[in-house]
């Protein structure tokens, strides 16, 4: 058995953080199960995981529910997230997981391994190593604080700047 830690982004607020270190014998039910605990999501909610490659691209999906399709060998239809586990699908630091949990608006956190370890004795898995800043609201994403970006809190002292009066465009 391997630990797979994950970092995990939003894109909606650059403040928000979690690490998050799992067995890799975890399903992906049960890796929801957990996310939804600790982010205070209600676990009821139709999500999906979908394995993705470097630029976050969606490959394959992996739902909360069971979609119906069962009409043979049709390899790009959904599997349901109870008979994957994450060892399955992660395999080296730099895999990846789109974690998709507002289906409407397509809202997602970012799951990145960055490291494959052995488990530390006395430990108990999953947990979360590393948390900070408040995850998106489940349901609306204009109630994720003000949609915080570290860009913007950085730049702030200069919105009101608009230009040096002596400096000019032309070049003649």
């Amino acid at each position: 058995m391997d630990i797979i830690k994950f970092r995990v982004l939003s894109d909606e607020d650059d403040n928000f953080l979690r690490d998050y270190q799992i067995d890799s014998d975890m399903t992906l039910r049960q890796l929801h199960d957990f996310v939804c605990d600790d982010l205070g999501y209600d676990p009821g909610e139709l999500c999906s995981f979908f394995l993705s490659d470097d630029k976050w691209s969606k490959l394959y999906e992996f739902t909360s529910v069971d979609m119906g399709f069962t009409d043979g060998d049709d390899s790009s239809a959904p599997l349901t997230m109870d008979g994957i586990t994450a060892g399955r699908l992660i395999v080296a630091p730099g895999d990846r997981l789109l974690y998709i949990f507002d289906q409407l608006e397509d809202r997602a956190l970012f799951f990145e391994a960055i490291a494959i370890e052995s488990p530390e004795e006395g430990v108990s898995y999953p947990r979360v190593q590393l948390s900070n800043g408040e995850a998106p609201d489940q349901y609306d994403a204009a109630k994720t604080g003000d949609n915080r970006s570290i860009f913007e809190e950085a730049m702030g002292d200069y919105n009101d700047f608009e230009g040096d009066d002596y400096l000019s465009d032309d070049y003649e």
